[in-house]
């Protein structure tokens, strides 16, 4: 509050004045005593917000001091509370002081309250954390090293305390992690290996996927956390560690349905019981969260009605009461679902369950070239190499680039595609005329592409002793490299980095063939492997109806010219045909889909393929199973642009794909031209559909769209018409 009116200041010092008298008025052995000058300390913090006055404060302190001494009240939980709440004051009137007592007193009061509560008691690592973070304070304040200790063992308790909820535990984790890599301490590696096999256990419990999300944000994105931890590993020199967490903090909903998703599958095979348990665990501690979520303790500020009724006091006691027995269930529940994953990660193959991978479970994702994870903060920009042979990560620092002058590359990208137009499909139909590759649109594109291939990916390709390939038409030449790009990299065209402003134009097309991995898991041979080739495969194709806001005029010539190139193997959904259940009954039994709709990006899962009936949304797609899902061409719109805010948290349509099932998608970063389309799917099938005896080999994606893109790329075509296409997966 900055300033209250005259009138409610005044309302407040009379109420102020009330309080005093009847604390006053009412002897220290009455049962009312405490909650008397409880109301009154709230009413003068109150005041003291409103006009920052200090003799408000130093009142407030003085009346909840007396609160805390009456004694007919429990220690727990009506006087741990009541100190909790002291010490916090008193921590805020050393601010103003700067009276080390002050501080020394909010220590010693934090552990009093924290003391007189259950050691099982569900707030314990929201305490722990507090405490630390004060104790960090007074550390940097008397520059003792016994405090600084002290703060870190707070710490480590609160992110160890197994009876309070996973998102508590996090926190504490996560500041613990944070402060002892600023602060150089030894313990900062083990902090941040406590936070994502933490954070692993916790996305897992029935959140809906809107509140994964936004607990992502709470918990690691917000903060970086997966950024920071593997630059302090790197710092370290543990390399593997580096690649753990790094991609331990990327993806985490979609990570959630590609992996956690599987072992709970074959839990249910293995040992049903126990998964039946753990689900029914999860589901009463997520409801228990909900059952106890008001503040550990209630705003004072609440009871300071003179004239309060006995019913709303009676109210106070009785949700008191419920809320302990609630606390009390949840705690059980909380140790139960503990001792089951113990259990559960007794049993042959699932020491990890629900844990983050480890480096050698990681490694065969490199089994057909080198993953590429890039990482960059405000101090570096590192690239981990991850391959199959030994030594399996390699470490380069990428010196000119740091996290500010990636965002403005980001930046400066994202404003050049505004430039362009490029919303949706129709618009770019509309605006083909205009665009027709000269002028300062592709003069910015050429800035950016060639700066991404002086500092990024050119130094990372001769590290990796790749060489021009002189005929590099022929794709079947180049080896085949995975980028794996964080935070505002993953904004930015890393597959068509190059210098394109002179004659011998050379680009990252001219040395390998380009693929992206959003994560390790993508990368990984399923639990029951399969051969990338399909003897007789079946391609269902996806054209949605034409409407007044969604015209597709090349659609037609695409699906026809993929009918000429694949024959029999194809079938199609087309115009009123094209409804959200058809395509979803069509996608159970197809080994190959090709979308050409248009698509939309939105945020909490809410992208969708526009279909002749509606919105397929992604929030379905994640819960679908397709048994025979291999392939998926997205020749959409924005099918695999990511949130600009959430960079690290791919949910774009492509990435759905993945984590229903499919192995390989080629998708869109942004709407692409009517006359490409048709273009591109039929150079990318011909080479695909090549082998006489009718079979298809998936891993032949990435090359097939490498080549069909060169194509319009040596054309004459744009940036903007050739650079969207991307290959995702293996």
């Amino acid at each position: 509050m900055i300033h209250q009116d005259v009138d409610e200041v005044e309302l407040l010092e009379e109420s102020v004045n009330l309080r005093r008298r009847a604390v006053e008025l009412t002897p220290l052995e009455d049962p009312d005593y405490h909650t008397q000058a409880a109301e009154l300390a709230g009413s003068c913090m109150e005041l003291y917000e409103g006009s920052s006055e200090f003799h408000h404060l130093d009142e407030a302190i003085h009346a909840l001091h007396l609160a805390t001494k009456a004694p007919t009240i429990d220690d727990f939980p009506t006087r741990s509370e009541l100190l909790w709440q002291y010490a916090l004051w008193k921590q805020m009137r050393y601010h103003h002081t700067l009276d080390l007592s002050d501080f020394e007193t909010a220590l010693s009061t934090y552990a009093d309250a924290r003391d007189m509560r259950p050691a099982h008691h569900t707030s314990q690592a929201y305490m722990l954390e507090i405490m630390g973070v004060a104790w960090l304070e007074y550390y940097r304040i008397t520059k003792g090293h016994c405090s600084l200790e002290k703060a870190f063992e707070l710490l480590q308790k609160g992110a160890s305390s197994r009876c309070s909820p996973a998102l508590s535990r996090v926190h504490a984790s996560a500041t613990w992690a944070k402060s002892a890599a600023d602060l150089n301490h030894t313990s900062a590696i083990q902090a941040y290996g406590a936070v994502f096999d933490m954070v692993a256990e916790m996305v897992w419990l029935p959140h809906d996927l809107k509140d994964i999300r936004l607990l992502i944000w709470n918990t690691c994105a917000r903060h970086r956390l997966a950024a920071i931890s593997s630059a302090c590993a790197i710092g370290r020199g543990d390399l593997s560690k580096a690649v753990e967490w790094l991609d331990a903090g990327r993806s985490l909903v979609v990570d959630l349905l590609l992996q956690l998703r599987m072992p709970l599958e074959e839990l249910r095979v293995k040992f049903p019981s126990l998964a039946q348990d753990l689900e029914r665990l999860s589901r009463d501690i997520d409801s228990g969260f909900a059952e106890i979520s008001r503040p550990l303790a209630p705003k004072l500020a609440e009871y300071r009605a003179p004239q309060a009724e006995q019913e709303e006091f009676d109210n106070f006691v009785r949700w008191g009461r419920q809320r302990s027995r609630a606390e009390e269930q949840l705690h059980q529940d909380i140790l139960d679902r503990n001792r089951l994953l113990v259990h559960i990660r007794s049993q042959p193959g699932f020491s990890r369950f629900l844990m983050h991978r480890r480096l050698e479970d990681m490694i065969p994702a490199a089994r057909n070239g080198p993953v590429i994870l890039l990482n960059v903060t405000s101090s570096s920009c590192d690239a981990l190499i991850l391959r199959s042979s030994a030594p399996s990560v390699i470490h380069i620092n990428l010196p000119g680039l740091d996290f500010d002058r990636v965002k403005t590359l980001s930046k400066d990208f994202s404003g050049l595609l505004s430039s362009e137009g490029r919303g949706s499909r129709r618009d770019a139909r509309h605006m083909a005329v205009r665009h027709t590759g000269a002028g300062g649109s592709d003069k910015t594109f050429r800035r950016i592409l060639g700066e991404l291939w002086r500092k990024i990916t050119l130094p990372v390709l001769k590290f990796l002793g790749y060489k021009k390939i002189c005929n590099p038409s022929s794709s079947e030449n180049l080896p085949r490299v995975w980028w794996y790009p964080t935070g505002p990299l993953s904004q930015l065209p890393l597959h068509a980095a190059g210098i394109y402003d002179r004659s011998d134009n050379v680009s990252i097309t001219d040395y390998v063939v380009s693929s992206y991995a959003p994560m390790i898991s993508a990368l990984l041979p399923s639990s029951a492997p399969s051969s990338p080739v399909i003897p007789h495969p079946s391609l269902l194709a996806i054209r949605a109806t034409e409407t007044e806001f969604q015209s597709l005029p090349g659609a037609i010539d695409e699906v026809r010219r993929m009918q000429k190139v694949c024959g029999s193997a194809i079938t199609t959904l087309e115009g009123q045909d094209a409804t959200v259940e058809s395509v979803l009954s069509g996608l159970q039994i197809c080994d190959l889909v090709h979308f050409a709709c248009h698509g939309v990006q939105d945020i909490n899962f809410q992208s969708a393929l526009l279909l002749s009936d509606g919105r397929l949304e992604v929030s379905r797609l994640v819960h679908e199973r397709l048994p025979n899902a291999r392939f998926a061409f997205l020749s959409a719109c924005e099918t695999a642009m990511g949130d600009r805010e959430f960079p690290d948290e791919v949910d774009h349509i492509a990435m759905t794909l993945l984590s229903a099932g499919f192995k390989g998608v080629v998708g869109t970063l942004w709407s692409i031209e009517d006359r490409d389309g048709p273009r591109i799917a039929e150079e990318f099938y011909s080479y695909m559909f090549r082998n006489s005896n009718g079979s298809v080999d998936i891993s032949d994606a990435a090359f097939a769209l490498h080549r069909a893109v060169r194509q319009i790329r040596e054309s004459g075509a744009s940036f903007v018409r050739w650079l969207p296409f991307i290959h995702i997966g293996i």
